[in-house]
């Protein structure tokens, strides 16, 4: 990360009973931080988690939209644009990578056939044509 290890008291922490601040649940949900402490303990390398109570949360909300980032990617109208939009998507990996989050790195692994699946389809439900270059692959692998 950038800058890490920053956090700030939000206003709803003013709004809060002191009484209630003192549990530490919902001392973090009151207050505001970019990361929750290094992932690897001789690097200094941050797990992110803004805006987020934790970084697995993080990591959920990230393998959650994934798909959907990916779907823009396909259906982006201009070159210029799809070429941005894939740039960040591909720029948003090494935040997941770090976040050490197993769950997230399963889901997002798991959305990628998912998302090939359905991409492949036309908008009509039929197969997308694939080019004669790839059948022809795919019919010389299997002898």
């Amino acid at each position: 990360m950038a800058i890490p290890n920053i956090s700030f008291t939000t206003v709803a922490k003013g709004l809060v009973p002191p009484q209630m601040v003192n549990d530490s649940f919902v001392s973090d949900l009151v207050s505001a931080s970019t990361s929750s402490g290094r992932a690897f303990a001789a690097y200094p390398i941050y797990r992110p988690k803004a805006p987020f109570i934790s970084a697995n949360e993080w990591g959920a909300a990230y393998a959650m939209t994934r798909p959907f980032a990916l779907c823009a990617v396909a259906k982006a109208r201009t070159r210029v644009s799809r070429d941005m939009l894939l740039f960040i998507v591909l720029l948003s990996v090494f935040p997941l990578v770090f976040s050490l989050n197993r769950g997230a790195w399963l889901s997002a692994v798991a959305g990628m056939p998912y998302a090939t699946f359905r991409l492949s389809r036309g908008r009509n439900g039929q197969w997308l044509r694939s080019p004669p270059s790839s059948r022809w692959c795919s019919v010389h692998s299997r002898s």
